[in-house]
């Protein structure tokens, strides 16, 4: 039996996505009401639908050096100001722990008669010998029992070419009475020849018929540098069996690949236009490092330059160590790792396109730009 959705359901369902409140399920009262959880996505894909790299709770840019790749984040404490009592309040803590496969966090609060932190939830991150996000389990506390419950799981698939790309996510839920994995929402991805990501669907599984059915499809426009410059959503309507654009997006770059503009924009039925709902501009400046200083009256050579897999730095003062940073043109940090004077850098895993690289030399840096075919 196909499973039929009115346009007026599935424009409910697609204003939650469009404002980005993910529907979970209440597992602690064993009930399907939903739980908006606010997480603002926006317009923008998944990490562009790439891999989700171990170290993703660590804070990389804001919390720590450049030189990240020795350094995790540990925990996180939250206090508020007391008026009254002229002190610090504890209010809630994280916690994060690692190893070669696994991570975990942990949210506490506060107990103010007990003065002791009391568990709220936990999180676990697996990973694959790449570094591939794989699954992310959730867990919520059972105070009387004193032991964590099931909660939610999501899973990452990846395409077969190990290029990173995730062509599918699944989130579910636990289902006490029948102890198992519940899959109730789900995204699958295409991807263009230059690995970026061409139109998604949405999908919601619909117990009654026991089907995955999709009211929501994304689909993405891309520059000649790789910038995504469009995005439509579209929903389905079962009446006219047809797709109506409700959502799109248009975003300009400068010169530099950063993005200066971004305009929302919603379908307006009685107008029949494209009604702007969001307006947002970005300015940038030179950046002044004074903590980093720029070498001078040293060689390097960056060969191959353009390359295809491997990329090597020949430094001649011959350092023992580099830290090698390497931003995409939107300004994500896609490598972050030490090597060695002259080393042959695998870089195959990268998409075709223009990069920036920083290489950090005790206390010292030296960049430019790498173009890989």
């Amino acid at each position: 039996m196909k499973k039929k959705i009115t346009f007026t359901a599935a424009l409910l369902l697609a204003t939650l996505f469009v404002l980005g409140l993910k529907v979970e399920l209440n597992n602690s009262e064993n009930s399907m009401e939903p739980i908006l959880e606010k997480q603002m996505t926006g317009y923008k894909p998944r990490e562009n639908y790439r891999s989700q790299k171990k170290g993703g709770i660590s804070q990389n840019s804001i919390l720590k050096s450049s030189q990240t790749t020795y350094q995790k984040l540990d925990s996180i404490v939250l206090q508020s100001w007391n008026n009254t009592t002229t002190e610090w309040m504890a209010l809630s803590k994280g916690e994060y722990t690692h190893d070669d496969s696994t991570e975990h966090s942990y949210n506490y609060s506060w107990n103010d008669t007990t003065d002791q932190w009391e568990p709220v939830d936990k999180k676990e991150f697996n990973y694959d010998t790449n570094g591939n996000l794989t699954h992310t389990f959730e867990y919520v506390r059972d105070e009387i029992n004193n032991n964590w419950i099931d909660s939610h799981k999501g899973e990452y698939i990846y395409d077969a070419n190990g290029n990173g790309n995730i062509v599918q996510y699944i989130d579910y839920y636990w289902e006490p009475a029948s102890s198992q994995w519940v899959a109730f929402y789900k995204e699958g991805h295409s991807y263009d020849i230059n690995g970026n990501v061409s139109y998604s669907f949405i999908y919601y599984w619909d117990p009654t018929t026991s089907e995955w059915f999709a009211p929501v499809q994304i689909d993405y426009a891309y520059d000649a540098n790789g910038n995504m410059v469009q995005s439509y959503k579209y929903l389905w309507d079962e009446t006219t069996i047809e797709w109506h654009a409700f959502f799109y997006a248009d975003n300009t770059y400068d010169a530099y690949g950063n993005l200066t503009q971004y305009i929302d924009y919603n379908w307006d039925e009685a107008s029949g236009e494209w009604i702007v709902v969001d307006y947002t501009t970005l300015y940038y400046s030179e950046e002044s490092i004074s903590s980093v200083s720029e070498i001078h009256d040293v060689e390097l050579i960056v060969y191959p330059n353009p390359f295809t897999i491997y990329i090597s730095f020949d430094i001649s003062e011959n350092p023992n160590t580099i830290i090698l940073e390497l931003y995409d043109v939107q300004g994500r940090k896609v490598i972050s790792k030490e090597i060695v004077n002259n080393e042959r850098v695998n870089m195959e895993d990268l998409d075709s396109g223009m990069y920036f690289y920083y290489l950090y030399i005790d206390g010292k840096k030296l960049d430019g730009k790498l173009i890989k075919r």
